[in-house]
């Protein structure tokens, strides 16, 4: 009988604020507990032990886990030489004790923390990438001398059964084709088009805000990998355009 047992490592929520799991790391989750996988999960992040209500869920394994709100300096520290640690031993113990086949790495530091449980077990590793912040360093020669990148670079070239990629404009792809000969499947993010788009006119009310004559209107985090900078980019040469 084909062993179903799947254990999930990150460093990451897997779950997010809402009351159903967060985009790609929720629907991932989802996808193999609606196919009937022992699905285990281990992390740091308190709400990964929502997932407990789901049927197929096994076991979460939560490490309770301090400090990733403090200064980047301090984070970077205790995430690389304490939670990898951690993930890697809590996950060893589970795959051995439940006879877990397959290491679902999420995102860099679960991929670390997968890879060194898979070295010590008979299971294979699927990485998952949401991108990669490491395209730059490559493209300039710098993966060397910028420390912080190094679990980042870690996790792109070690070996694995299988890694999944998305496209979020970061060049992920790129930066595996380069680092790692693994297979690999590259997911296109999908963009939902509404049937009807708003005229300036609703748009200006909706906002509040007067409409000037061209206007780029974004919907992102602001956060470093959506790359905001290049909006803010493109909308300074609209702006130079029209002078």
């Amino acid at each position: 009988m084909r062993n179903k047992k799947i254990l999930f490592v990150s460093a990451i929520d897997l779950w997010g604020n809402d009351n159903v799991p967060l985009r790609a790391p929720g629907k991932t989750l989802i996808y193999y507990i609606n196919k009937k996988y022992d699905v285990y999960i281990i992390g740091i992040a308190k709400n990964n032990l929502r997932y407990k209500k789901f049927e197929n869920v096994k076991f979460v394994g939560h490490i309770p886990f301090v400090g990733l709100k403090s200064n980047a300096y301090l984070r970077y520290l205790l995430t690389n030489f304490v939670a990898i640690p951690m993930l890697w031993i809590y996950g060893l113990i589970v795959t051995r004790l439940f006879n877990i086949l397959t290491i679902y790495g999420y995102e860099v530091h679960g991929v670390v923390a997968g890879r060194a449980i898979v070295y010590l077990s008979r299971a294979k590793l699927i990485s998952r990438f949401q991108g990669s912040v490491l395209y730059n360093s490559l493209k300039h020669g710098t993966k060397f001398k910028n420390l912080s990148l190094f679990t980042h670079y870690l996790a792109f070239k070690m070996k694995c059964h299988k890694a999944v990629i998305t496209d979020d404009g970061t060049k992920a792809n790129v930066v595996f084709r380069v680092l790692n000969k693994s297979e690999y499947i590259f997911l296109k993010n999908g963009v939902n088009i509404p049937e009807k788009l708003l005229s300036k006119p609703e748009l200006s009310q909706i906002l509040n805000l007067e409409m000037p004559e061209r206007y780029l209107c974004i919907s992102s985090r602001l956060v470093t990998w959506k790359r905001v900078e290049r909006s803010i980019k493109a909308l300074s040469i609209m702006q130079s355009a029209e002078t």
